[in-house]
């Protein structure tokens, strides 16, 4: 009689290669006075043989089956370490981009105030110039008012009309 077995993981993940087993189980010639008898114990050791060397395998296939999970269980968090890292830097480039704009905002709020200083040393300027230029005004015409002033008093200290 001979039995062939074909065992692969009970995943279907086949280990690092297939098991085919082949044992030969010979019933032997009837020595003792009860023919068969000796040649079915025999067989029986040989199955029982069989059977733990197939429990040894399964239990093989368990472990490759188990270091295999273990495996993958691996590769995912080295994938989750890598994808963390990745995160990282992008906080970290956030973080640098945040930075350069928070500098930025500063700068366009120093130039903001800067501005609004010349607007009021502006605004104070065209004050004092409006000031200025009425007064300028005013001396004008004063010195105008003067100026006819002294004219006539010249002409009238001429006396053209008068004939001599």
């Amino acid at each position: 009689m001979l039995a062939r077995f074909h065992l692969s993981s009970p995943k279907g993940n086949a280990p690092p290669g297939d098991v085919d087993i082949e044992l030969g189980l010979q019933g032997g010639t009837p020595s003792s006075a009860q023919p068969g008898f000796d040649g079915f114990f025999e067989q029986v050791r040989e199955i029982e043989k069989l059977l733990a060397t197939l429990t040894e395998l399964l239990g093989a296939l368990q472990v490759v089956d188990i270091l295999q999970e273990i495996q993958e269980r691996h590769d995912a968090v080295k994938e989750i370490e890598t994808k963390i890292l990745e995160l990282q830097q992008i906080f970290l480039d956030l973080s640098i981009l945040v930075e350069t704009q928070g500098e930025m905002v500063n700068n366009i709020e120093e130039q903001a105030k800067v501005a609004a200083k010349y607007v009021e040393d502006g605004r104070n300027l065209l004050e004092k110039a409006k000031t200025l230029q009425k007064n300028t005004r005013e001396w004008t015409c004063i010195a105008i008012i003067i100026l006819l002033i002294t004219i006539l008093v010249v002409v009238l200290s001429l006396k053209p009309w008068a004939k001599e």
